[in-house]
């Protein structure tokens, strides 16, 4: 399932690090520096949501053409997360298609972000367990079929 097996918490754990410093900084700069890092070109302002388009598609397509291995992979992830910080930072510019940045569903969205790579990052036994005991009758029903399918076989 993972590139490279046993590392994917670490990965996971440098995404959502370099996501919260990307979205953090980003307001940051937004609150702090005002209009002063804004890239306007002929009247148009470019948000930096075009810029975290543009990461998320380069690093997709590295990731699939090259499967980067150690080193190279953590880096992959570092800018992943940069792109996904980028992109959700403007979250609710986008859903509502309206240029206001302090809209509040882009908080909500990185807040429920946050709280399932928190989630899987430290409780991921915890919701195995629940999963487990959540599905029995599924299981069940499943290995009945499965042994009606074998007794009708024989």
């Amino acid at each position: 399932m993972f590139l490279l097996p046993g590392k994917h918490k670490e990965l996971l754990f440098i995404i959502f690090i370099a996501f919260l410093l990307t979205f953090v900084g980003s307001r940051a700069i937004a609150y702090f520096g005002g209009d002063s890092f804004s890239i306007v070109v002929k009247g148009v302002h470019i948000h930096h949501l075009a810029y975290g388009i543009v990461i998320l598609s380069l690093v997709g397509l590295y990731a699939l053409v090259f499967a980067p291995k150690d080193r190279d992979l953590y880096k992959t992830a570092f800018f992943y997360g940069v792109g996904l910080g980028m992109v959700y930072d403007e979250f609710g510019m986008w859903l509502h298609l309206r240029d206001d940045y302090w809209i509040r569903q882009t908080y909500d969205a990185v807040g429920i972000i946050c709280a399932l790579f928190i989630n899987y990052l430290y409780f991921d036994s915890f919701w195995r367990k629940v999963g487990r005991k959540l599905f029995w009758p599924v299981r069940r029903v499943k290995a009945k079929i499965a042994h009606r399918q074998n007794r009708s076989i024989q």
